[in-house]
């Protein structure tokens, strides 16, 4: 499994859209280039970057890509989950 974003990135910028509402208002209005800019790198013009912002009453749940299909019978270690989830306005709790 691959996953384009770092999990120390998709921290870092958590922290900060959460600390600052104006980055997170740029963030949620021009992802593309508000990621580019936090991390000084221009990124691939066919990457489409969305940004999904959780309330009290909806879940957003992000797997990683898939290095090959998978087969509903495969069996995946724990230690190779690369998916997670939060939940909350504040992000208080999350499951990796």
């Amino acid at each position: 499994m691959t996953t384009l974003l770092s999990a120390d990135l998709q921290t870092e910028l958590t922290a900060r859209a959460a600390k600052d509402p104006e980055f997170a208002a740029q963030l949620m209005s021009d992802p593309k280039g508000t990621l580019s800019s936090f991390i000084n790198m221009d990124l691939p013009s066919d990457l489409e970057v969305l940004i999904h912002q959780e309330s009290d009453n909806n879940l957003h749940i992000v797997l990683p890509a898939f290095d090959a299909p998978q087969k509903p019978d495969m069996d995946i270690a724990d230690d190779e989950i690369l998916a997670g989830c939060t939940w909350g306005a504040n992000c208080q709790s999350s499951i990796g």
